[in-house]
């Protein structure tokens, strides 16, 4: 073999090291997998499943940002490809999240710079019948201890459909309490930092009470030329007594 070949041979194999660490890194070393079969396990290029509920949940937690209608027919040949259309320079972390109080899932992968992730119904979904409406999706990437949220899209083969709504949502959840009301404000980022004197005006959600568990959708209504990342403050008002709980920012990049 020539040193030609060796070179290129040599290459493939450390590209290939790498393809296999950068998966093996994505599974949640904090979760305790249920024993059965679902338990959450790598599993090909994700790790999914089941597991046993001793991951402490804030009282208000991101459960999905979604450009479009995520959904599904939970067929068991259905392959759903997870994509990032307008962040696409980096790689996206990918999580998926049970949001019935009673079951615990959570899918964890990772799209690669101007790529996709699939992930077979067959596995997880199908078997433990978990719908679309059963479960949350949503992209995010770290950058230091902060987390910044990404808006994620699907498509599902083998039809290719793939929801043509030009909307983008973030979805929340109150997995502890019953909230009477819940108000948002956007902010823009500026010099890396969410800029509190530059506030959009205040949104109120259209319900009036969100019971324990019940998830609060809100629109992303921000300008497509100008904005490239915001930030989204929430605040509650638990139905225990009327004083409002301001929540932490959320952080969304919109685009690269």
């Amino acid at each position: 073999m020539g040193d030609f070949m060796k070179k290129i041979l040599f290459g493939a194999v450390m590209m290939l090291c790498m393809f296999q660490t950068a998966y093996a890194d994505v599974c949640d070393s904090k979760i305790r997998s249920d024993s059965s079969e679902y338990g959450y396990r790598k599993r090909g290029n994700r790790c999914e499943g089941l597991y046993i509920s001793n991951i402490s949940a804030g009282s208000l937690e991101v459960v999905g940002l979604t450009h479009g209608k995520f959904d599904f027919r939970l067929d068991k040949n259905e392959i759903i490809e997870v994509s990032s259309p307008d962040v696409r320079r980096e790689a996206v972390h990918i999580r998926s999240v049970g949001v019935l109080l009673t079951q615990y899932y959570r899918m964890d992968g990772e799209i690669p710079p101007r790529g996709k992730l699939t992930w077979p119904v067959k596995d997880v979904l199908y078997p433990r019948k978990l719908s679309a409406d059963d479960i949350g999706i949503f992209g995010y990437f770290e950058r230091g201890r902060e987390k910044i949220y990404v808006p994620v899209s699907a498509a599902v083969k083998p039809d290719n459909s793939q929801c043509t709504e030009n909307k983008t949502n973030l979805y929340l959840q109150a997995s502890d309490k019953n909230l009477n009301n819940v108000e948002w404000q956007f902010y823009e980022v500026v010099k890396d930092n969410c800029n509190k004197a530059d506030r959009f005006k205040i949104n109120k959600s259209p319900n009036k009470r969100y019971r324990m568990g019940e998830i609060i959708e809100i629109p992303i209504e921000v300008s497509a030329e100008k904005d490239k990342e915001i930030c989204v403050e929430v605040r509650v008002q638990e139905e225990s007594s009327s004083k409002w709980i301001k929540g932490s920012n959320i952080r969304i990049r919109l685009k690269d």
